[in-house]
């Protein structure tokens, strides 16, 4: 039988502890779009690890939290 494997998903306050970064920033983020989330019933909920990775993307040489990346940069010439 084949099982299939479902991300987990938690509590956004239980993300912001985990990353160690401020629950109204990324609630912001969230609300902003600019993290993936889901919004069930009032809550919001995250998969840790893909919030994980968004934000390591996003992560400048210097450590500071940098703009997203354009998705179509490359399309419109940027990437040169």
């Amino acid at each position: 039988m084949d099982q299939k494997i479902y991300p987990k998903y938690e509590s956004i306050r239980k993300a912001a502890r985990v990353l160690g970064v401020p629950l109204a920033w990324l609630e912001r983020e969230a609300k902003g779009d600019r993290i993936p989330s889901l919004r069930a019933s009032g809550r919001v909920l995250v998969n840790i690890d893909e919030v994980t990775r968004v934000l390591a993307a996003r992560t400048t040489l210097d450590g500071r939290a940098g703009p997203l990346p354009k998705a179509n940069a490359a399309a419109e010439g940027g990437d040169q």
